[in-house]
C-alpha cells in the first residue's frame, strides 16, 4: 500500500484514525475520530496503541496528518494546548467530508480498532427507502443498499457509508435532500398514523422519489371539515452562536414566536405544516381509517393575514441564519419582522397598534387568540395604571434633588424615568423631537416597561417630563437607581409637571419645601412689595420698585439673578436700595464686594453715598489699596475693578461677604478669562448679576453670567447645542426659545428687549462606567479573592500599619485587570486577550476622529501604553506617544499641536504637567489615578487658557471593581488615594478592615 512506513526494529510511532459512531439519547448518533500513536511491526501489525499527544519525540507525523489534525482542533474548537483525542465529525461541517476523505487517503484510518483492514475510498452507492415492521406493531422507516449487513451509514450530508466486509467507505445517494436523508437515517420507530404522516411529509419533499407506504390494513372514508383558527404567541430563548462542544459559550436570546394552528375535528395542523391536501387518522372504534379533506382556502388567507401582518416563518426571518442547527430554527412557527426593528421607536407604535386594533379585529372575525404572559411584546392596558406618584429625595446635596416619576400597577410601583429616556433615545433628529413634544394631546405613545410589556400612555401625560428630560439633560443623567439628578432652582418644573399630570392624580411622597418653592417660583410674578428704609434718599418708579422687591425675592429664597434692565434704567439705585434693605434688617453682617468697570468706581462711590448715607464704602483702586486690604472686614460696601481682581485674590480671597455684585456683568462672558475665575471662587451668601447687555454677540455670553450665579443650571454645552443654541439660533424654533425663557424666567429680570440665555459649560466631564465579563471578570475575581486572603492573613500577623506594601500591591493587581489583564505579572493573566476598556477604547477613537476631534489619552501605565500603540497600529490609526523614554519631546508636541496627528498618548509622569496642547478638545483618563489634583493637572493640558473648543473629558471606571469604590472612599478619607497610590502619606490615613473589605468585595453579588 502507498505512503506505509516502513518497519525496523527501532520504528517510530505514527498515527491511526479510528472512527466510530456513539450514540447520544436514543438516536442520535454521531460520527466520532479516535486519534491514536502505534508502533507497527515488520509484519504490519500495531502494537502499543495510545492515544494521541502530538508531542511525541517518536511520533511520526506527516505533513497531511498536521493538516487532518488542525483541521479537527478547529472544527471542535479545540485550543492548541488542549490535550485532546477524540473529535466528533458533526453533519453540518462543510469541512468534514475533505476531512474525512483525507485520513482514507494515509491508508492508516481504520473502523472502531487497529485490528480492522484500513478502510479505503469506495464508489458511491444508491440507497432505497424501506419499510420494516417491528413486534409491537410499529415500523421503522430505514436505508438498504447492497451489501449493508456488513455496513454502517455514516450521520454525515450527504451521507456516507462504511462497509466492513470490503473495507470500503463512500458517499450514499437517497434522492432526498440532505437533511431530510439526515433525519431519516435517526428515525425511531413509527405508529401506524405516525407512519403515514411521515410517507405524506417525504412524497411532498421529494415527488418524483418512489416513496414505500407503510404496512396498515384498514377501511377508508373520506369527509370534509371547516378548521378554527388558534393563534398563539409567546416567546423562547434560542442560541444565536454554534457551539455544540460547550454550552456555557452559547450566546442566547428572547425571541418572539408565533404559532398559527388550525384546529380540526381530529387533528390541530401547524399552518408551516406539508402534508398535503388531506390526513388521515385511525377511528378504532370502527376499526375504519378516516382521511379528512383540508379547507385550504380557508388556511391560506388566515396565513395572507398573518403575512399581512409583518409575520415570516423562522427560516425565511432575515435572522434566520443567527439561529444555530437547533429545534426552533426547525419548529414550524412565524416570527414578527417588526422584531428587527429591535428597540426603534415604530417598533412601539407598530405593536401599540397590533395589540389595541388588530388583534381585537381578528377576534371579531372568529379567531382564537392565545397570548403566554412571557411574551416580550405584551401590553399593559392604561385602566390597569392604579396611580401615578412623583418621589422627591432632598437629601442628595445642598443644592440637588433627586426625583423618580412613576405609576402603580397591581400594587408595585414603576419608575418611568429610564424608560422615557429609552423613549427619546430613539428620536433621533431635533426636528422628530419637537413633532414628538408637539403632538395633540389625545395622542398615544407606548412606553416599554423592564419586563417588555407595552404601556400606552397620552402624550398629554408626560410632555413636561419629557421636555425636562430635553431641556436640561443628557440621557445618561439618571443616577444608579433610576431618579433624575435636578438642581433646585428646577422646582418651578415640578409644578408644571404636576399641572400636566393632573394634581388629583399624582400623589407626591416626599420633598414639601421644595414643591412649596416651586409654586412660589411658578408664580412669582405675585412677589409681595417690600418697604425701603427711611434713611434711603431716593425715589422709587414702579418698575424699580418691582426690581427691589425681586431681589429681596431672590434672596430669601437663597437664590441668584441677573437685573438686565437696559442701560439708564437705573440698575444703580435698585441694587443699593437691596442693600439699605439688609442693613435696616441686621442681615449685613459681612461686607457686601462690587466689582465693576474702573471707569464706573466714582459712580458707585457717590450713589452710596448719595442714596444710603448709613454706608462705610471701602474702594480698593491705586496703588494705596495694599494699604486698605485689612480694612474690608471693618466696611459695609467693598468697590473693586475687574482688572484688579487677579492681582488682589489672595486678599480679596481672605474675606467671605453677604453679597457679590458684579456690574457691567458681561466683563465675565468669557468663562476662562482670569478676572471670571477669581470671581467664581469668592465666597459669598448671595450673588447677582447686572447688565444692560447681557447678550451681545451669542448665547454663549449669557452663559458665563449664569454659570457664574448658579452652576448647572443650564446643563452642559453639547446637549445646549443640540436642543436648545442651533434650535434658537439657526432654526428659529419657537419651542425651544419658549423652553429656554421659562428656565430663566424668575432668575433674570429685564425691562427691555425679547430674552435670550447662554451657552453651557466649557468642561464637560463623562463618565464611563465599563462592565467586564468572560475571561477578564474571572481573573479580577480569582486575583481579588487571592489578594484578600493574602492582605487578612498579612494584617492578622503584622498590623495594619505594617502591612501597607501587600495592600498597595494587591489594590495594584486589581486595577492593572481592569485596564487590561496583561498587565499583570502573571502567566495566567498573559493569556487573557479581553479588556473591556481597550475595547471601548477602540469603539469610541475612530468615531470622535471622524467627528474631527483631537484626544489626548492618559494612563499611568506606560506598558498600557504600548498595548494600546499596537492596538492603534492594527487599526492604522494615527498617533504620537510621550513617555519617560521618549526622545525629542518638542517635535513630538509641534506634530500634534500643529499637525494633522488625531491622537497624543501620554504617560502620567512624563506629560502629566508642563505641557500646552490646546488644539486638543478631548481628553480620555484611560485609568483612574485616585489623586484628584494630578487627574485636574492632565486634563489642563487641553483645559487651560487659550483653549478656543468645549474640552470633552472622560473618564473611563470598571464598574462594581476597586476604581469605582475607591471613588466613594475619597469622599470621608482625603487622604486616601496618596497613602495607597501616590506614593506619599503612607500612614496618614489607616485603612480600617471594613474599607478593606469594601475595597475587595466582589464584583458581582
Amino acid at each position: 500500500m502507498n505512503n506505509r512506513i516502513k518497519a525496523t526494529s527501532n520504528t517510530k510511532k505514527c498515527l491511526l484514525y479510528l472512527l466510530s459512531l456513539k450514540l447520544f439519547g436514543d438516536t442520535n448518533k454521531t460520527l466520532v475520530v479516535e486519534v491514536v500513536s502505534a508502533q507497527r511491526s515488520e509484519k504490519g501489525s500495531y502494537s502499543n496503541i495510545n492515544p494521541a499527544s502530538f508531542i511525541q519525540r517518536d511520533l511520526i507525523m506527516s505533513p497531511d496528518d498536521s493538516v487532518i489534525i488542525s483541521q479537527l482542533r478547529a472544527i471542535n474548537q479545540v485550543r492548541t494546548n488542549d490535550i485532546v483525542s477524540t473529535f466528533s465529525l458533526m453533519p453540518t461541517d462543510q469541512i468534514t467530508t475533505s476531512i474525512l476523505l483525507d485520513m482514507l487517503k494515509t491508508n492508516r484510518c481504520h473502523w472502531e480498532n487497529a485490528k480492522t483492514a484500513a478502510l479505503t475510498d469506495g464508489k458511491v452507492r444508491t440507497a432505497t427507502l424501506k419499510w420494516t415492521a417491528q413486534n409491537n406493531k410499529t415500523q421503522i422507516l430505514h436505508f438498504t443498499f447492497q451489501g449493508d449487513t456488513s455496513a454502517h451509514i455514516l450521520p454525515l450530508m450527504p451521507l456516507w457509508y462504511v462497509d466492513t466486509k470490503t473495507a470500503e467507505c463512500g458517499e450514499l445517494i437517497t434522492g432526498l435532500p440532505n437533511p431530510v436523508a439526515l433525519m431519516v437515517s435517526k428515525a425511531p420507530t413509527l405508529k401506524a398514523e405516525e407512519a403515514t404522516l411521515v410517507c405524506a411529509q417525504l412524497e411532498n419533499l421529494a415527488p418524483t422519489l418512489d416513496i414505500p407506504k407503510p404496512f396498515f390494513s384498514y377501511q377508508t372514508r373520506q369527509e370534509n371539515d371547516t378548521p378554527k383558527i388558534h393563534l398563539h404567541l409567546f416567546s423562547q430563548t434560542v442560541p444565536l452562536i454554534p457551539n455544540m462542544r460547550s454550552s456555557a459559550n452559547k450566546i442566547q436570546e428572547n425571541i418572539p414566536f408565533a404559532r398559527l394552528t388550525f384546529q380540526y375535528k381530529n387533528r390541530t395542523i401547524n399552518a408551516l405544516e406539508s402534508i398535503g391536501e388531506s390526513f388521515s387518522y385511525l377511528d378504532k372504534t370502527n376499526e375504519v381509517r378516516v382521511t379528512i379533506k383540508r379547507d385550504l382556502q380557508k388556511e391560506d388567507a388566515a396565513k395572507q393575514t398573518l403575512h399581512d401582518l409583518q409575520f415570516v416563518s423562522t427560516m425565511e426571518h432575515p435572522d434566520s441564519k443567527s439561529f444555530f442547527f437547533t429545534p426552533q430554527r426547525h419548529t414550524l412557527n412565524y416570527v414578527p419582522k417588526v422584531s428587527l426593528l429591535r428597540d426603534s421607536f415604530l417598533l412601539e407604535e407598530h405593536l401599540s397598534n397590533f395589540f389595541l386594533t388588530t388583534l381585537p379585529a381578528l377576534q371579531a372575525e372568529g379567531w382564537e387568540i392565545e397570548i403566554d404572559k412571557n411574551y416580550q411584546y405584551n401590553i399593559v392596558h392604561p385602566e390597569a395604571i392604579e396611580e401615578w406618584y412623583g418621589e422627591i429625595d432632598e437629601t442628595t446635596g445642598i443644592d440637588w434633588f433627586s426625583l423618580s416619576l412613576g405609576i402603580k400597577i397591581n400594587g408595585k410601583r414603576i419608575n418611568l424615568l429610564p424608560l422615557l429616556v429609552q423613549l427619546l433615545k430613539k428620536v433621533s433628529t431635533t426636528q422628530d423631537l419637537n413633532k414628538l413634544l408637539s403632538l395633540p394631546d389625545d395622542t398615544t405613545l407606548s412606553v416599554r416597561l423592564e419586563d417588555k410589556r407595552l404601556l400606552p400612555i397620552a402624550i398629554s401625560r408626560i410632555r413636561n417630563i419629557l421636555s425636562i428630560l430635553v431641556e436640561l439633560l443628557d440621557y445618561t443623567a439618571l443616577d444608579s437607581t433610576g431618579r433624575l439628578q435636578l438642581n433646585h432652582l428646577q422646582a418651578a418644573q415640578l409644578i408644571e409637571l404636576e399641572a400636566s399630570i393632573g394634581a388629583t392624580q399624582l400623589r407626591w411622597l416626599g420633598g414639601d419645601k421644595l414643591l412649596a418653592l416651586g409654586r412660589k417660583l411658578q408664580y412669582f410674578q405675585g412677589i409681595k412689595t417690600v418697604k425701603l428704609p427711611s434713611n434711603f434718599h431716593a425715589t422709587l418708579r414702579p418698575y424699580q420698585q418691582q426690581g427691589v422687591n425681586w431681589l429681596q425675592f431672590l434672596r430669601e429664597y437663597q437664590l441668584a439673578g441677573i437685573l438686565a434692565d437696559d442701560m439708564g434704567l437705573g440698575k444703580t439705585v435698585q441694587t443699593l436700595g437691596h442693600i439699605a434693605i439688609e442693613k435696616q434688617q441686621g442681615r449685613l453682617t459681612k461686607p457686601c464686594l462690587i466689582i465693576a468697570p474702573t471707569s464706573l468706581m466714582g459712580n458707585w462711590r457717590a450713589e452710596a453715598q448719595r442714596f444710603v448715607t448709613n454706608l462705610s464704602v471701602l474702594v480698593l483702586q491705586g496703588l494705596q489699596r495694599k494699604e486698605q486690604f485689612e480694612q474690608i472686614s471693618t466696611h459695609d460696601l467693598i468697590l473693586t475693578t475687574y482688572p484688579l481682581l487677579a492681582r488682589d485674590k489672595e486678599f480679596l480671597l481672605k474675606h467671605e461677604y453677604h453679597l457679590l455684585i458684579l456690574d457691567e456683568a458681561q466683563n465675565i462672558k468669557n468663562p476662562s478669562a482670569k478676572s471670571t475665575l477669581v470671581a467664581h471662587q469668592i465666597k459669598a451668601n448671595h450673588r447677582l448679576c447686572l447688565t444692560g447687555t447681557p447678550l451681545e454677540n451669542h448665547l454663549g455670553e449669557i452663559w458665563s453670567l449664569f454659570h457664574f450665579l448658579m452652576p448647572g443650571l443650564l446643563g452642559t454645552r453639547k446637549h445646549f447645542h443640540q436642543r436648545f443654541r442651533k434650535p434658537i439660533e439657526k432654526e428659529g424654533n419657537l419651542l425651544r426659545h419658549q423652553a429656554l425663557s421659562r428656565r430663566i424666567k424668575p432668575f433674570m429680570l429685564r425691562r427691555t428687549k425679547e430674552l435670550v440665555i447662554a451657552e453651557l459649560p466649557e468642561k464637560n466631564e463623562i463618565v464611563r462606567m465599563v462592565e467586564m465579563e468572560g475571561a477578564q471578570l474571572d481573573l479580577y475575581e480569582t486575583i481579588r479573592l487571592a489578594m484578600h486572603d493574602k492582605v487578612r492573613k498579612e494584617i492578622a500577623e503584622k498590623g495594619m500599619a505594617r502591612s501597607q506594601l501587600i495592600i498597595l500591591d494587591a489594590l495594584l493587581k486589581l486595577r492593572q485587570v481592569c485596564c487590561d489583564p496583561r498587565l499583570v505579572s502573571l502567566s495566567a493573566a498573559k493569556k487573557v486577550k479581553q479588556s473591556a476598556k481597550l475595547n471601548l477604547l477602540m469603539d469610541l477613537v475612530p468615531e470622535m476622529i471622524e467627528e474631527g476631534r483631537k484626544i489626548l489619552i492618559f494612563s499611568q501605565f506606560t506598558s498600557m501604553l504600548a498595548l494600546i500603540e499596537e492596538a492603534f497600529q492594527q487599526a492604522e490609526i494615527p498617533y504620537v506617544i510621550l513617555t519617560g523614554q521618549t526622545q525629542k519631546r518638542t517635535e513630538i508636541i509641534a506634530r500634534f499641536q500643529d499637525g494633522d496627528i488625531p491622537v497624543f498618548l501620554i504617560s502620567l509622569k512624563a506629560g502629566g504637567t508642563g505641557l500646552n496642547l490646546t488644539a486638543a478638545d478631548t481628553v480620555i483618563h484611560y485609568d483612574p489615578w485616585w489623586n484628584p489634583a494630578v487627574e485636574e493637572q492632565a486634563t489642563d493640558r487641553a483645559h487651560r487658557i487659550g483653549q478656543e473648543k468645549t474640552v470633552f473629558v472622560y473618564k473611563f471606571i470598571t464598574a462594581g471593581t476597586v476604581e469605582e469604590k475607591i471613588q466613594a472612599l475619597q469622599e470621608r478619607k482625603k487622604q486616601l488615594a496618596d497613602a495607597l497610590f501616590a506614593g506619599t502619606g503612607q500612614g496618614a490615613v489607616q485603612l480600617s478592615l471594613t474599607d478593606l473589605d469594601a475595597l475587595f468585595e466582589p464584583l458581582v453579588s
